[in-house]
């Protein structure tokens, strides 16, 4: 993964904590944090799993 990719990744993922924190911050609800959680943790593990961290499934190229 070239280096412009894995900038924008996590560029793209820091706003996308950055939204959710404001959204828990103003609802402040129980159920929405834990799904929050869940779903900010699948997020930064598929992330750190598609930057090349741990074995990925490597893809061919047409």
């Amino acid at each position: 993964m070239p280096l412009i990719d894995k900038v924008l990744a996590a560029l793209s993922m820091a706003l996308l904590i950055a939204f959710l924190g404001i959204l828990i911050w103003w609802v402040r609800e129980p159920d929405l944090i834990i799904v929050v959680a869940v779903v900010s943790a699948m997020a930064v593990y598929d992330f750190w799993k598609g930057a090349g961290h741990g074995e990925t499934i490597k893809m061919h190229r047409d």
